[in-house]
């Protein structure tokens, strides 16, 4: 087994390297399929734009390599182009940190370029006693590849659905 690595570093609390059949805890170790696997760490790459913020505005910059390993494959922004606090993340690789949450926006792979690829409404489950998703009352950005929106099936049923957004504070969802 070996420790899993995420954009170019070991995770928090991970196993080391060993002769094993098994991890010691749930996403702290990846096992090996051959018995060089801890040899090298994994190179799954992929490609996000970097940023930089100059003249009062973030603007996104060449298109860098990332390499996730064993990593979600994510880019991130900054969520608003005129505050310079808070998004640290300049290479746009990977998902946001978590000190970065209010201030970075995380995209699919080579979204990141600035300019939302759409709109959608957000989708909230709602916290009252009827528990059903409710549609946000106006559009929002979106930084997806495919180009599309989603919505639940069934508005009555939490299961079966995950938006990307899904947090909003009129509706507590």
């Amino acid at each position: 087994k070996r420790p899993p690595v995420e954009y170019s570093a070991v995770i928090d609390d991970a196993e080391g390297y060993a002769c094993a059949a098994d991890c010691l805890a749930a996403g702290k170790c990846k096992l090996c399929d051959t018995s060089d696997c801890n040899n090298a760490w994994p190179s799954t790459s992929h490609k996000c734009y970097s940023w930089a913020f100059a003249d009062s505005k973030w603007t996104s910059g060449a298109e860098a390599e990332c390499v996730s390993g064993d990593g979600e494959v994510k880019c991130n922004m900054p969520k608003d182009m005129a505050v310079e606090a808070g998004f640290t993340t300049k290479t746009g690789c990977g998902p946001c940190k978590g000190d970065e949450a209010a201030a970075c926006v995380e995209t699919a792979a080579s979204a990141n370029r600035g300019d939302s690829s759409h709109q959608c409404f957000k989708w909230n489950l709602g916290i009252t006693v009827d528990k059903k998703w409710k549609q946000s009352g106006a559009v929002e950005d979106c930084w997806t590849s495919t180009k599309k929106c989603s919505l639940p099936k069934d508005r009555s049923k939490e299961a079966g659905f995950s938006p990307v957004f899904q947090v909003d504070l009129e509706y507590g969802g």
